[in-house]
């Protein structure tokens, strides 16, 4: 125990004297060339950003830290400097981020940042760095705009260097540092976002291969340039997806508060508006997130709604293999859940995220949301909370699974076996019952079930047997398909997406509120996508009465009728679609390779039903394929992912 106890202090002291080597506290006026300021590529043609991250000790209290003095070139610019965001590493130290708009309060050439931090009862804090600023000479108009109006388009452009050119980098990441782990770092980011359609671009001369898309719902332009070009370079692409029945949705998005996340919250905007998401809910890690007033100032307001979430983690995991490191693996929590809507407070710790308790049960935390939060907002408001990747995360299509976070694995949840009637910690999936300390509340008691969770074909097929054992013990979970967004290079906005369905009402922002959403969405009127687009029905054939994905139908006779059609962009591919009964396939289609028409696939069934059911639909890769066929045009601008989709159910009671 000793030992253990020693080898804990040995590696706190090691991170403390990375940390102090990091910031030069003996030092104030060492020049320490890019360890802090790290020289990026434009953002756009007309501000170009620096990144400074300043680490302070001890410093748990977010406030004190903005306690702070910035003087650039001997002009102090305090006041202009915005912090964005702040992560805890180990041994209580805060890191604060700001942004400093260089183009506009610097200069060509060598500049002087000095930073003074007073710090109550103790010495100030003085660090000085010198940086280099040499903008690109040379920039070029681009433009995305509608095949038929003409009109621009919120669109991406991804680019790639060809003939010798190296790929572009307008990689917003690489300024920071987390010592004790590298989280999902990049070397690069080599997509531009176009929120209005056009912007002019600076990057080095050369050929490159451009990709425009909008989302997808469009199609996608790709083409060959040089650069700098004598004119505007345009892209024609257009909508060839009516989504207005639906609202393209992200129930979990991450942003620079989250300790992991590197995007801030304007730029996870401008991501989701040019990939024509309406409705995103903010879940960074147990700090709350409102995007919504920065929407409004950003003028997006009539282009995407959001709601104030949280990503809480519950225990520590007992799994310590994927790292020697004994800190580290102790942060693993036993699982992760999403709850919303909630309401951010700035003067509150965590800006009013709920605190949980380490050794305790997930139905506690659920049981503290309704009975602390919820039940004050009135009658009127849904409070949700979702399951996120039962089985663990993977981060991209082939790789191989991380095994934390996952609370139906780390439990040995197996779906060939029942959720017992009442706990037994000796019988199989007993897990799911184990209750908060009032009793009133289970662990099962959960309202959604990440289905999908980024790129996850592989894990996709284990969790889905997941969610079909719980349906056919009469478990309805409805199913989600979320981004789990910590990157726009890694896990871009709209890959995968819920596509949540309002009955009576469009897409149109003016259309819906996000209570709307919220109680759509716990109704089971979501369609799971990272492509193909969905559309289910079934009519009973002795009424004609018609029902929709978490709808109903009753029979006395079993007759069904389902009707199903399938749409994807011309470069999204799909290579079968089944049609599944109580987890079963009853049929399966074989899709044309070739096949980039928008209707991939339109189909009437009738079937007999003899004892409740549920019916789905899935599209995408053969389901036994470990290595799916995926189109060029969808790996340049979807990299790792799959494309694919899953309906939740419409169920059937047969009443004899």
């Amino acid at each position: 125990m000793k030992t253990l106890k020693l080898k804990k202090i040995l590696i706190f002291l090691s991170y403390l004297i990375i940390i102090f080597q990091s910031v030069g506290c003996s030092n104030p006026n060492q020049q320490d060339k890019n360890k802090d300021v790290r020289v990026l590529a434009p953002y756009n043609g007309e501000e170009l950003k620096y990144r400074l991250s300043k680490f302070i000790l001890n410093y748990a209290d977010m406030n004190k830290a903005k306690n702070s003095e910035i003087l650039l070139n001997g002009k102090n610019i305090t006041e202009q400097f915005k912090w964005f965001g702040e992560r805890l590493l180990l041994g209580g130290t805060v890191n604060r981020v700001m942004v400093i708009d260089i183009e506009k309060y610097g200069k060509k050439g060598v500049n002087v940042l000095r930073v003074t931090v007073k710090k109550p009862n103790s010495k100030e804090f003085v660090k000085e760095i010198n940086f280099t600023y040499n903008p690109y000479p040379e920039s070029s108009l681009f433009e995305v705009r509608d095949t038929k109006t003409s009109n621009l388009i919120p669109a991406k452009l991804t680019f790639e260097g060809i003939d010798g050119t190296p790929t572009p980098n307008f990689s917003n990441k690489e300024s920071f540092k987390v010592f004790y782990f590298n989280y999902r770092s990049s070397k690069g980011n080599n997509i531009f976002l176009l929120p209005e359609g056009n912007d002019n671009i600076s990057m080095s001369p050369g050929k490159y291969k451009v990709t425009a898309s909008a989302g997808i719902f469009y199609t996608c332009s790709e083409k060959n340039i040089t650069f700098p070009s004598d004119g505007k370079i345009e892209f024609f692409i257009e909508k060839v997806i009516d989504e207005k029945k639906y609202v393209p949705s992200d129930f979990h998005v991450h942003s620079a508060i989250s300790g992991d996340c590197y995007e801030i919250p304007e730029d996870k905007i401008r991501d989701y508006a040019c990939a024509n998401v309406r409705f995103m809910v903010s879940s960074d890690h147990d700090k709350l997130m409102d995007y919504a007033p920065i929407i409004k100032e950003m003028g997006f307001e009539n282009r995407i709604k959001s709601s104030v979430g949280v990503e809480f983690g519950i225990g520590k995991h007992n799994d310590t293999t994927k790292s020697t490191d004994e800190e580290v693996s102790n942060l693993r929590s036993i699982g992760h859940w999403n709850a919303w809507p909630l309401k951010r407070d700035e003067s509150l710790d965590y800006y009013g995220a709920l605190k949980h308790e380490i050794d305790t049960e997930p139905a506690e935390s659920y049981e503290l949301y309704r009975e602390k939060i919820w039940k004050t907002f009135g009658n009127n408001v849904h409070g949700i909370i979702q399951l996120n990747h039962p089985r663990g995360i993977q981060f991209n299509s082939t790789d191989f699974i991380e095994r934390y976070h996952d609370f139906f694995h780390v439990n040995n949840f197996d779906p060939l076996k029942l959720v017992p009637k009442s706990y037994n910690k000796d019988v199989p999936n007993s897990f799911l019952l184990q209750t908060s300390k009032s009793s009133k509340t289970k662990n099962i008691d959960f309202d959604l079930f990440e289905l999908i969770n980024r790129s996850s074909w592989k894990i996709y097929k284990e969790v889905r047997l997941d969610w079909f054992s719980l349906l056919n013990q009469g478990i309805f979970k409805p199913a989600t398909a979320n981004s789990d967004s910590h990157s726009i290079l890694h896990d871009p906005a709209g890959f995968p997406l819920n596509l949540v369905f309002l009955e009576g009402k469009d897409s149109d922002v003016d259309n819906f509120t996000p209570d709307e959403i919220n109680a759509a969405v716990l109704r089971g009127r979501t369609i799971g996508t990272t492509g193909p687009v969905i559309h289910l029905s079934a009519k009973n054939l002795d009424s004609g009465k018609e029902a929709y994905i978490g709808d109903t139908i009753e029979t006395v006779n079993g007759g069904i009728e389902i009707n199903f059609k399938i749409e994807a962009a011309p470069w999204i591919n799909i290579d079968e679609v089944r049609l599944i009964v109580n987890g079963e396939t009853l049929f399966t289609y074989k899709l044309e390779d070739n096949n980039r028409e928008v209707m991939r696939i339109e189909k009437r069934e009738k079937i007999i039903i003899s004892k409740n059911s549920w019916i789905i639909v899935e599209a995408g890769p053969k389901i036994d394929d470990q290595q799916p066929r995926i189109s060029k045009e969808y790996k340049t601008i979807a990299p790792n992912f799959v494309p694919m989709a899953f309906t939740n159910p419409i169920f059937v009671t047969v009443k004899n």
